[in-house]
């Protein structure tokens, strides 16, 4: 993934680049003797700086984040950067303080755990091993160093634990789970009668005159949306692998080299079964020879034609197999221990063992057939060289080509045609497009795209995009070719638009009117002839409990039912609410019944005390972030940022 890329700097902002990156040349001694001039932070925590560059990156994948989140478009209005900056600024102070306690705490990671963690991470595998290349190439395309990679990784690793330790400490006293269960297992009697918006929504007719209307009492309401065309250069690791020719003998070859490696072939398999007679653990001389004599004796019994499989489900003391008459299936040299493997492999089709010591005791096997390896054939395996081929000869010119697009780019940053010209690539165009997902073909389907044809640098300053990675090893460079702001539609553009909206608006107040006559008659009324006087659907429940996935029903009626005060016996509560679709309803509430915690076994006690304590245990870690956040000294040195935090009196 090329996620991580560095963004250019570019414009006037690439002058005030070169000054601030100047001047650190011509002070730096200066600086080192005197101790003037502190480098930029953007957070300081305890005395504990964080970086300018960790904000800005953490402030980058909050927006990619949020962006994905959305569709690929951060809705208009969104008042994204005083969110992010917030969620960065939480996020970064958090890391710190915990970083500072682990350290406070002499917790730990030990390197071991930490290198096996990475190394069993499948995607840093390929076929099934831990590649080193492919894990450096991973962490370059998210702009992180390896040992940047560690601390984050080691940082996760002990706030796992740390949280896991307060789950695992948190004491639930009975009394508390009974009040639990008595909320968590409640159950509820009710009905309800839906109004639904479609049945209101198709029988509503919208007059031009009320079109008109609308326009006119609207006016400016309705845009037409922001548009633009971009220009871009792209390029991708398999578009350069096409270009690749390969010789039939080259593949051949390859071919050949692959076998004698190993490669393409299956592993030799034996069917086996076993009797085990199992040895206790720190057994002493006289119990081994004992289990060996029993061992013994089954062998001659077998060798006498007793059946095996008769004998394996009686006296084997393996209780993986026994029931299947000691069969193992097919075994693969490196599953079973030494002992066993060494003999099995040592054996011929159909032979017994002599009693093999293991671990686990004394085995008799049998060897019931050899599978040999099979060997792919060279059309089997043709496409798979040939892609590998290619892409071997291009990963390197690839990353090569990579570099040399982000040097140009940000080297030329309001141009794309001589950064085409030096790399023989063809200056594209797309078509117009909107920030909508709906409106987007071609190179606009891709999210990341769209965010960054409306970017700040992209749409105001007139600049060239960063990098773009719109898929694995496929990255793309953009600038605005065309703009069209938003301006208010006409009428002629805004008469559908405007149509539907009379319709919901109509609908919406018809299905609310229906709902307050419902409400209203509900109560001096039967429920069924009220549902069928204004044409809705009646359902009545029972014992309904929070999280009963058996009862269909939609969620708001659901939460609102169990958000309702529990009626007074003999009593009807009664509420309206309305449903994200349209749809209105209106609930009759008729009985509550609490929980009670003598109906559940001790299974279900134990699981339920179990989670009462993670909810406890989360609750006292958040706890703990809030005190040592309270507890500390934190100013953000930029007012951009966020609010100055000091540490209380």
């Amino acid at each position: 993934m090329l996620l991580g890329l560095r963004e250019r700097i570019s414009g006037y902002i690439a002058w005030i680049f070169v000054i601030l990156i100047t001047i650190p040349f011509v002070l730096w001694g200066i600086q080192e003797y005197t101790g003037i001039g502190e480098p930029n932070y953007a957070i300081k925590v305890n005395d504990e700086r964080i970086p300018l560059g960790e904000y800005e990156r953490t402030m980058a994948i909050a927006r990619t984040n949020l962006a994905q989140a959305y569709g690929g478009r951060i809705p208009p209005g969104f008042d994204v950067d005083s969110y992010l900056r917030k969620q960065a600024v939480d996020q970064l102070i958090q890391n710190k303080l915990m970083d500072q306690l682990f350290k406070r705490q002499n917790y730990r990671v030990d390197g071991a755990v930490l290198q096996d963690t990475i190394m069993q991470d499948s995607y840093f595998q390929i076929d099934g091993k831990f590649s080193n290349t492919r894990y450096r190439e991973e962490l370059r395309s998210r702009g992180v160093t390896p040992e940047e990679y560690q601390d984050l990784l080691r940082h996760q690793m002990l706030t796992a634990q740390l949280s896991q330790g307060l789950v695992q400490t948190s004491f639930v006293p009975e009394s508390e789970l009974v009040d639990y269960v008595k909320i968590s297992h409640q159950s509820r009697d009710f009905a309800y009668l839906l109004v639904p918006f479609s049945d209101y929504e198709k029988n509503v007719k919208v007059s031009g005159e009320e079109i008109e209307k609308y326009f006119n009492d609207h006016p400016g309401d309705l845009m037409t949306d922001e548009r633009v065309k971009i220009a871009y250069l792209e390029f991708s690791l398999d578009e350069m692998a096409k270009a690749v020719s390969i010789s039939d003998n080259t593949l051949r070859d390859l071919y050949k080299s692959a076998i004698e490696a190993g490669r393409y072939q299956t592993e030799e398999t034996r069917n086996a079964s076993h009797i085990l007679v199992r040895v206790p653990d720190n057994a002493d001389e006289a119990v081994i020879a004992e289990k060996k004599k029993k061992a013994e004796e089954i062998l001659q019994r077998l060798r006498k034609g007793e059946d095996f499989a008769a004998i394996a489900k009686k006296e084997s003391e393996d209780p993986g197999s026994a029931q299947q008459g000691g069969d193992l299936g097919d075994v693969r040299r490196g599953v079973m221990v030494k002992p066993f493997e060494d003999a099995l492999y040592a054996m011929k089709k159909g032979e017994l063992s002599e009693p093999v010591l293991t671990r686990f005791g004394f085995h008799i096997i049998r060897l019931n057939s050899i599978e040999p390896p099979q060997v792919q054939t060279f059309n089997e395996v043709k496409d798979e060289l040939e892609q590998n081929y290619r892409k071997e000869q291009t990963d390197a010119a690839f990353y090569e080509r990579l570099d040399r697009l982000q040097t140009l780019s940000f080297e030329n940053p309001g141009d794309l045609a001589q950064i085409g010209e030096q790399l023989g690539l063809k200056v594209q165009e797309s078509d117009f497009f909107t920030r909508k997902a709906a409106d987007a073909k071609g190179i606009a389907a891709h999210p990341a795209v769209r965010e960054a044809a409306f970017s700040n640098a992209v749409l105001i300053e007139k600049q060239n995009s960063s990098l773009i990675e719109v898929d694995d090893n496929h990255v793309v460079v953009l600038r605005i070719k065309e703009h069209e702001e938003s301006r208010p539609k006409t009428l002629a553009e805004a008469r559908s638009d405007i149509a539907e909206l009379v319709k919901h608006e109509k609908a919406a107040r018809a299905v609310d009117e229906a709902a307050a006559k419902i409400l209203a008659e509900l109560p001096a009324g039967k429920a069924e002839a009220v549902a069928k006087r204004y044409a809705a659907q009646y359902k009545s429940f029972t014992k309904v409990k929070r999280e009963d996935p058996s009862m269909s029903m939609p969620h708001e009626i659901r939460q609102a039912v169990f958000k309702m005060p529990a009626p007074a016996e003999g009593k009807t509560e009664y509420r309206k609410i309305s449903l994200a679709n349209g749809d209105a309803a209106v609930l009759s509430l008729q009985a509550v019944k609490p929980g009670d915690i003598a109906t559940l076994n001790e299974t279900e006690r134990k699981q339920l005390r179990q989670q009462v304590q993670q909810m406890r245990g989360r609750f006292d870690y958040s706890a703990m972030l809030a005190a040592l956040r309270d507890e500390a000294e934190i100013r953000i040195s930029d007012s951009d940022i966020g609010t100055t935090e000091t540490k209380p009196e």
